[in-house]
C-alpha cells in the first residue's frame, strides 16, 4: 500500500503500467524504467540551468531525489543512488 487511500493507490499503480517497451526506453504514463533494473522508476527536468532528477525502488519503496545547478550531472547521480541502495 502506498497512501491510506486505496483509490489513490489505484491511480498511482496505473502510472506505474507500461505503455512503451523498445529497449532502452520503457516507459509508463510520465515514469521511466531502468532498462537494467526492475521496478525503478525515474522521471527528470530541468530548465535555466537547473535539473531534478527522482529515482524510486517500487519493491523497497525508497526514493532518491537530486537537485542541482547544472544540466549534466543530476540523473546520473540519483541513477547510480538508487542502483547502490537497490
Amino acid at each position: 500500500m502506498l497512501t491510506s487511500d486505496p483509490d489513490l493507490d489505484l491511480a498511482i499503480k496505473l502510472t506505474h503500467q507500461v505503455t512503451f517497451d523498445k529497449k532502452p526506453d520503457i516507459v509508463g504514463l510520465g515514469w521511466h524504467y531502468l532498462p537494467d533494473v526492475k521496478n525503478v522508476i525515474t522521471h527528470s527536468g530541468g530548465t535555466g540551468g537547473y535539473s531534478s532528477s527522482i529515482c524510486i525502488d517500487l519493491n523497497k519503496q525508497i526514493g532518491v531525489v537530486v537537485l542541482t545547478n547544472n544540466t549534466s550531472t543530476g540523473y546520473i547521480v540519483a541513477k547510480d543512488l538508487i542502483n547502490l541502495i537497490h
